[in-house]
């Protein structure tokens, strides 16, 4: 239901992350090398240079998982924009009460066709789903064919906003 957006670091970047690691700790042998009189190269060898090619790791590993993580939060966020931009529309046209609300949260028919009505306005009509489909589903004249028509509504308002 909901879409990915890629995030991916240039190879450059990780290859001025390696540079920078590398500066930094030649940077630190020297300064031990000067201060401590202990001989650079024996300790760069032995003990420090694998560390550019951890840190580089570790970054390359954080932005994989951060990238995923990243791309849910954005899903989420367009989802929770739409729920509560439709439900401010219901809400404001129909003046409902509590026990509406409750019981629209409830009806397994009503919340397939919030998830239609996402569908359509992320994706554009279709051949599956369609206005005329989502209004189909419920009897006129019910408290919830009138929601869904200004459920509809509004979608097509969105749909015409996002397009120009």
């Amino acid at each position: 239901m909901v879409e990915k957006q890629k995030y991916k670091k240039s190879m450059m970047y990780y290859v001025w992350s390696f540079v920078a690691a590398s500066v930094a700790v030649v940077g630190y042998g020297i300064y031990r090398s000067l201060r401590y009189g202990i001989d650079f190269w024996a300790w760069l060898l032995e003990d420090y240079l694998i560390y550019p090619f951890l840190i580089v790791g570790f970054l390359w590993i954080y932005h994989n998982l951060a990238g995923r993580a990243r791309a849910k939060v954005v899903a989420q966020s367009r989802e929770e924009k739409f729920l509560l931009r439709v439900s401010k529309a219901v809400k404001d046209a129909l003046e409902l009460e509590a026990e509406d609300v409750e019981r629209f949260r409830q009806n397994e028919k009503f919340q397939e066709a919030l998830f239609i009505a996402y569908q359509i306005a992320v994706y554009g009509e279709s051949t599956e789903y369609t206005y005329e489909f989502l209004e189909s589903r419920f009897t006129p004249g019910t408290m919830e064919y009138k929601a869904v028509k200004i459920i509809a509504d509004e979608v097509r308002d969105m749909r015409q906003s996002d397009e120009k």
